[in-house]
């Protein structure tokens, strides 16, 4: 059984993780409203779709899932709102749904419908979680 002192630190170690989450929507917020920021709008679908994406930075305005190959297994990680991606390749013959993309030093797979509903492309940032 839990003890008094661990659930008040529990409570508060919630509460601190939901004050993060408001600032970094207040910070993705914000950053959309600087000069720079502009819903990406992919051009209608063409044979060299590839090159609409590769080397693009999306800013992420909500949670957004991706798939990491780890060994034998793929593995699902949750790329946080605010954080940025970088595409690696854009959707192919064989996965025309699919962006391989990096983040936070990780490879991912991500959906191009994730991406263009819940992303928003950017400048290269300094810093950034993307590489």
């Amino acid at each position: 059984m839990s003890s008094e002192p661990e659930l008040k630190d529990l409570e508060r170690l919630k509460k601190e993780s939901r004050d993060s989450i408001e600032r970094a929507r207040e910070m993705a917020r914000a950053e959309d409203d600087r000069e720079g920021s502009q819903p990406f709008e992919p051009p209608l679908f063409r044979e060299d779709t590839d090159a609409r994406f590769i080397g693009r930075h999306f800013r992420m305005k909500a949670t957004t899932l991706g798939v990491e190959s780890v060994g034998d297994h793929h593995e699902p990680v949750h790329v946080p709102a605010g954080e940025i991606v970088v595409a690696l390749s854009g959707p192919g013959s064989d996965h025309a749904s699919m962006l391989t993309v990096r983040w936070n030093h990780k490879t991912l797979v991500m959906f191009v419908e994730d991406i263009v509903a819940r992303g928003v492309q950017v400048d290269e940032l300094p810093g950034a979680g993307a590489v």
